[in-house]
């Protein structure tokens, strides 16, 4: 439900999103039949069972052949490279040994036993432009959650705290990546909550901010319902 309503009020500023929704009037030429008004354009595996959304970025690829998508630059890698340091008695001519900081007398440089890299593409249920302006760009990270707020604001059990735990680590590990390359202005994890009296057009209000810069956000369930109801039947 929550991305019927991005889809339909934000669509022009969705950098990515993990989802494969159908859309009233979305034509979408990465698929065919049945699925043409689905917004997903990306398979995330081999059978193309399942697709994200993503757009391009303002970013260039190393070889500077074409733009990234924006799902492209929510990665982490893993550097699993063994290197070791290796005293040399005098240096010898093209190599890159340097001198050592404490004995200046000796040479030495990197030697690498092994050279693996593993990448993790990541995936937050949503990535917005909050603002663009004189070509930077700032973003939004959005994750929704099907949560009691307590959970995140004052969690009561073991159970609770460990989950509040791992998704906040997720949570500040996508705004670590995209950081990289980008300012992120604001990252929430988005609540459905049912307001007793609310503006039935309000989207919702932040509940409060967490010492991390994490954003617990009240989204109107009602009118989310609402969206997603119009879009469905």
């Amino acid at each position: 439900m929550c991305n019927t309503y991005f889809f339909k009020h934000h669509k022009d500023n969705i950098c990515c999103a993990d989802t494969d929704i159908k859309l009233n009037g979305h034509v979408n030429d990465k698929r065919k039949e049945d699925d043409i008004n689905r917004v997903g354009n990306f398979p995330i595996n081999k059978d193309k069972e399942k697709w994200l959304y993503s757009g391009e970025s303002d970013i260039d690829d190393e070889n500077k052949q074409r733009k990234l998508q924006w799902h492209e630059l929510i990665v982490i890698e893993f550097d699993k490279n063994l290197s070791r340091e290796v005293l040399k008695k005098k240096k010898r001519n093209g190599n890159k040994s340097v001198r050592h900081q404490y004995f200046p007398s000796r040479l030495y440089e990197q030697g690498f036993q092994s050279r693996l890299v593993m990448s993790r593409f990541l995936r937050p249920d949503l990535v917005l432009k909050s603002n663009q302006s004189n070509g930077n760009i700032e973003l939004e990270i959005i994750d929704y959650k099907d949560v009691p707020l307590d959970v995140y604001i004052n969690p009561s059990s073991a159970k609770d705290y460990k989950k509040r735990q791992k998704d906040i680590i997720k949570q500040l590990t996508y705004e670590l990546s995209l950081q990289q390359k980008h300012k992120v202005s604001h990252n929430k994890f988005f609540i459905p909550y049912y307001y007793k009296t609310i503006d039935p057009n309000n989207l919702g209000e932040v509940e409060i901010i967490l010492p991390n810069g994490i954003s617990i956000f009240k989204a109107n369930f009602f009118y989310i319902q609402n969206q997603y109801l119009q879009e469905n039947l």
